[in-house]
């Protein structure tokens, strides 16, 4: 059976010289795995591009093949920059760590279809969209921390934040983030990155975006 699919590139890994393997987020499906044995057949897209897809899918096959890959809106990814590829790879890389396969979520695609609109409309907010996404996409994963008025730390565990006499700066920056809705001072933003991303790390198995955080330390910080 052959099903087409309207998706968000997110990811392609290599396992040989012709096969690789395609991650797509879907409205309909969520996260989308798929193989392609054709190397040059299919243009391949950048990440976050809109694709057109057609799968077949084989019940002898545990996933599906991809058999036309088509990248849409190809003039508005040509304006790129390289920022925010950079910023793209990164939030890409998060997604297909923490998103379970085959799980329809209209919220996560729409979220990341809103996130990539305002990288290009608001470009002033470049050094804070790391932050900003985890932010949104920690709760989207229904992981996000419970505010609370004056609170100064953060129970990583129990995912709330507290009140006690321990000062974490970066516990009550990002507890005024939620609670004020407002970015956090760009001072911030690579000490408050970091410590969202060692909260994440507690609740998924395994989490590790080393590789594409370095590069955003190192164009953004």
């Amino acid at each position: 059976m052959v099903t087409a699919h309207n998706g968000i590139f997110i990811n392609r890994t290599h396992f040989s010289l012709n096969t690789q393997l395609y991650a797509f987020l879907t409205k309909e499906q969520g996260l989308v795995k798929a193989v392609s044995f054709n190397r040059g057949k299919n243009k391949t897209p950048i990440v976050f591009q809109m694709c057109e897809i057609l799968l077949k899918n084989d019940a002898k096959f545990e996933l599906p093949r991809v058999q036309t890959l088509i990248p849409l809106a190809v003039h508005e990814e040509l304006d790129v920059s390289s920022l925010e590829l950079f910023l793209r790879y990164f939030i890409a890389d998060i997604i297909y760590q923490t998103i379970p396969p085959k799980t329809p979520d209209i919220e996560a695609f729409n979220f990341l279809v809103s996130m990539k609109k305002r990288m290009k409309q608001e470009p002033a907010e470049t050094y804070a969209f790391p932050t900003l996404f985890l932010n949104g996409w920690i709760d989207i994963l229904g992981l996000l921390p419970i505010a609370k008025a004056g609170a100064t730390d953060l129970n990583a565990e129990q995912g709330e934040f507290i009140v006690t006499q321990a000062i974490n700066p970066s516990a009550i920056a990002w507890n005024r983030m939620i609670v004020e809705n407002t970015n956090v001072e760009k001072g911030r933003q690579k000490e408050l990155l970091h410590f969202m991303l060692f909260y994440l790390s507690k609740h998924v198995p395994n989490l590790n975006v080393s590789k594409t955080l370095e590069i955003i330390n190192q164009t953004l910080h």
